[in-house]
């Protein structure tokens, strides 16, 4: 437990605190945001010879909603006001911005430290924080989500574009894992705030003197990342389709300031949207070698262009090691859809040189984060590149002089994936299907010795986190397509 959480818990005998200035539901946030329209597309199929556009529905004035007395009651007998002692949400919103901000850039650090910030944010940005940060009996992150949902559908005075970047941060809850059905699951959340989006014309590029238009730009664009992302987590279609928006892509210029943080989420953003597309494309069955060939394509550049500037961009020494762990994430992201992309056609076929190096590639990054710690700074989604890596090193089982080497580099994914479903229960299904799958690996492989005997070829074995460049797989037999993108 973090020592500046012990001494809240001594100084406040774990009382919780109340938010200064009692309760208030309504929000607006202090000249960050303007006030937002709905917006609503008909004009496009209904103007004709008479013309026709939504102004012409608009009234002068529109009432404001208010809280009724229900709701109000309903927020002081849950509670939602209540905080943690100060030290403990300086810590989280800390947290937050060292290990979640720099994946959703939708924070403007004066909205959590105005005279009154809005509850519902205040809130979520507690709840991310909580489950980046060691475990304590002063932060749950269960009594963040109950409050900050409360707040979201019954806090009627909420800004929208406040509440769709709660909604992108309610996602870090996740309590449950793909398989289970639940409506507070990241998948909920994000569609959740992409219908909000889509009311407020998130999706329309913002005119070029628009106050908020980075805001609404990086928002837009991180609504999109958690998408892609989710939709390769669940194995489930995506939520926004990026044909119906004219938004240009992300740039350092949405960012107040053009730093390395910039560019990381530029180039998060263009690896998020590969593996969504390669994702999509094997759940439509549409991945031709045409399609392939052109994500390989996009991989190649990203690799040799995002990459190099990404690392050119280090800042100072002394959080290096920061930037490190940043950029070693976007590498994962990377590896995972090599591995994908080149996975065995049907079971038992000879494995991909590509994938098996990618996920040794994987299982050493993981031994790093392990090594060092960082594996409780992870988001969900890695429990996925996990399983992904696990998968393609249980194919070199029936290859003995890569045996020894899979085995060992499986147990370091496992490990990694069992730290991680301590905080993610997403992890905790991979683990399960990796376990059973070795049993029954093993037991082919018992039964098969003497043919696989036969099969052997004078592979030469990959040494963990290698560059597949430097050996002589040639010869082998292996499939070797999507070697070229494996020179990083």
């Amino acid at each position: 437990m973090p020592a500046v959480i012990r001494a809240c818990i001594i100084c406040h005998k774990r009382k919780p605190v109340p938010l200064q200035g009692g309760p208030r539901t309504a929000y607006s946030p202090a000249a960050a945001v303007s006030a937002e329209k709905s917006y609503s597309g008909r004009s496009e199929y209904l103007s004709g010879s008479v013309p026709f556009d939504e102004t012409l529905v608009q009234s002068g004035q529109d009432a404001l909603d208010t809280d009724n007395h229900e709701d109000m009651q309903l927020f002081q007998n849950q509670r939602v006001f209540d905080l943690p002692p100060k030290p403990v949400q300086d810590h989280l919103i800390d947290c937050f911005m060292r290990y979640c901000a720099p994946w959703t850039p939708i924070i403007d650090p004066e909205w959590l430290t105005a005279e009154t910030p809005s509850p519902l944010l205040l809130q979520a940005v507690l709840l991310a924080g909580s489950r980046v940060s060691a475990p304590s009996d002063e932060v749950a992150s269960k009594d963040f989500y109950r409050k900050a949902k409360l707040l979201y559908f019954f806090g009627s005075g909420n800004n929208s574009l406040i509440s769709i970047v709660s909604a992108c941060l309610l996602h870090w809850y996740n309590p449950v894992g793909p398989e289970k059905v639940s409506t507070d699951t990241s998948g909920f959340w994000i569609r959740t705030a992409g219908a909000m989006a889509f009311q407020i014309g998130l999706h329309k590029e913002p005119a070029a003197n628009a106050k908020d238009r980075g805001l609404r730009r990086r928002l837009w664009w991180a609504l999109v990342v958690r998408d892609n992302i989710i939709s390769a987590g669940t194995g489930r279609p995506r939520t926004i389709n990026l044909s119906d928006s004219d938004v240009l892509p992300p740039s350092v210029d949405d960012f107040d300031v053009q730093n390395d943080k910039a560019q990381l989420f530029v180039a998060y953003t263009t690896i998020c949207l590969l593996l969504g597309d390669t994702v999509e494309g094997c759940l439509r069955k549409t991945m031709s070698l045409d399609r392939r060939s052109q994500l390989e394509n996009a991989l190649y550049r990203w690799i040799n262009q995002s990459l190099p500037s990404l690392r050119a961009a280090a800042p100072p020494d002394t959080i290096s090691s920061t930037h490190e762990f940043e950029v070693n994430q976007l590498l994962v992201v990377y590896l995972a859809i090599l591995i994908i992309l080149h996975r065995s056609p049907t079971p038992n076929s000879v494995p991909s040189a590509a994938s098996l190096v990618a996920a040794s590639c994987i299982a050493g990054i993981f031994e790093d984060f392990h090594q060092k710690d960082q594996l409780q700074y992870l988001g969900p989604i890695f429990a996925l590149y996990g399983l992904s890596a696990g998968l393609s090193l249980l194919s070199a089982y029936r290859y003995e002089p890569l045996k020894e080497t899979a085995e060992y580099e499986l147990s370091i994914i496992k490990l990694c994936l069992q730290t991680l479903s301590k905080r993610w229960r997403s992890a905790v299904g991979p683990i399960r299907a990796l376990d059973r799958l070795t049993e029954q690996g093993e037991r082919i492989v018992a039964s098969q010795a003497t043919s696989l005997e036969t099969e052997k070829r004078d592979v030469m074995p990959f040494d963990g986190y290698m560059d597949i460049l430097d050996q002589n797989w040639e010869g082998s037999g292996f499939d070797w397509s999507g070697s070229w993108l494996l020179d990083i």
